[in-house]
């Protein structure tokens, strides 16, 4: 599914900040 894709960027996104 691509709502598991977009958790997983918005994580990476947040650990980046």
């Amino acid at each position: 599914m691509r709502a598991r894709k977009i958790v997983l960027v918005v994580a990476c996104e947040m650990r980046l900040m």
